[in-house]
């Protein structure tokens, strides 16, 4: 999707196949977000990605929001979360590097989501992929080639601020 396109729905079960067929190679952790608390587990893509689907549909509604996070886990950090039968999120410290950098933008009081679209058309460099978090943006570029957590942690705080983003965004421990 560009910054061009209509709003996206809130939730798009094909945007959310083609970013995980997009980090094959990858384990990722999908997080589902709710009023008590936060629940992740973690995917080996390709291999899970049917899994992976089954998961995030069940999951997705208009109370429960599930996020894809953006760094990549490391091995003991995928485990931990496959083996943990409480409520849990990646932990900083247990993700491997980034693929992808993003951005989480939400539309200031006052604003519609057409206005995030603008900015991000503005912006040098169009992100890869686009899609609503319910409330705003998730803007997604991916990298022509990985890079450690620091610098991957970096870019998107980077991100951030160019774009009045929401600077938590770029805490690893929170993807």
């Amino acid at each position: 999707m560009t910054t061009g396109a209509a709003p996206v729905a809130a939730f798009d079960l094909d945007v959310v196949r083609q970013v995980l067929q997009s980090r094959a190679g990858e384990r990722v952790a999908l997080s589902h977000l709710f009023d008590k608390g936060a629940y992740a587990r973690s995917f080996a893509l390709p291999h899970e990605l049917d899994d992976a689907l089954r998961w995030v549909e069940d999951r997705a509604s208009s109370q429960h929001t599930v996020s894809i996070g953006v760094a990549s886990l490391s091995e003991a950090g995928g485990r931990r979360l496959v083996e943990s039968s409480t409520r849990t999120r990646p932990r900083t410290g247990e993700h491997a590097g980034y693929a992808w950098v993003a951005a989480d933008l939400d539309p200031k009081v006052g604003q519609e989501q057409d206005t995030l679209h603008a900015q991000l058309g503005r912006f040098p460099h169009l992100p890869t992929l686009l899609a609503s978090s319910g409330r705003g943006l998730h803007a997604w570029w991916h990298l022509a080639e990985p890079v450690n957590v620091e610098t991957g942690r970096a870019l998107c705080q980077d991100l951030a601020r160019a774009l009045s983003g929401d600077p938590g965004a770029a805490d690893e421990g929170r993807c």
